[in-house]
């Protein structure tokens, strides 16, 4: 079972996170400082922030460790009615990069897991009636792609969309 967390400095997550994810990039003998350099340094700069309401890191953690972490900030966006929660700087753990034996399965868990996590947050300390997935490679929107065509038959989304590297939720 796994748990979508706020990371910070502030609650000792974010450096269980980097320990975690520096132990598994050493068995690969590879360098935490030169993984995913895109993302993780800015993450770890928001993650070192006084936490704000409306913005923060968070990680999903099961039982081998924490699988991803990403971005998460809600605000008010033109075009839209009510707040808008963004995902950005989706990041999965170092195995999912370096493990030779791990499936595509494994991968579209972690991203499934991220989903409703996310959900979960935007009923409750983030409130938001739409969701915006940016996501990182075409492999992602490929997923999400088949993820919105399964998402679209239930009544509980109002309007699902694909737009550029953009997943556009409407509850």
């Amino acid at each position: 079972m796994s748990e979508f967390l706020r990371v910070s400095t502030e609650n000792g997550l974010w450096k269980e996170l980097v320990n975690d994810w520096d132990e598994q990039c050493q068995s690969f003998s590879e360098s935490l400082d030169d993984y995913a350099t895109a993302s993780i340094p800015v993450l770890g700069a928001l993650a070192g922030e006084p936490q704000r309401k409306y913005a923060g890191v968070y990680a999903i953690r099961d039982e081998n460790g924490f699988a991803g972490v990403c971005q998460l900030n809600s605000t008010l966006l033109p075009k839209y009615n009510g707040m808008v929660l963004r995902v950005r700087h989706i990041v999965h753990a170092p195995r999912f990069d370096f493990e030779d034996n791990l499936t595509v399965d494994e991968y579209s868990t972690v991203l499934a897991e991220l989903l409703v996590g996310v959900y979960t947050v935007s009923n409750s300390e983030m409130q938001a009636p739409h969701i915006k997935f940016h996501f990182k490679s075409p492999a992602e929107r490929t997923y999400f792609d088949q993820l919105k065509n399964v998402m679209q038959e239930k009544t509980t989304f109002s309007s699902i969309q694909l737009q550029g590297s953009w997943l556009y939720i409407t509850k």
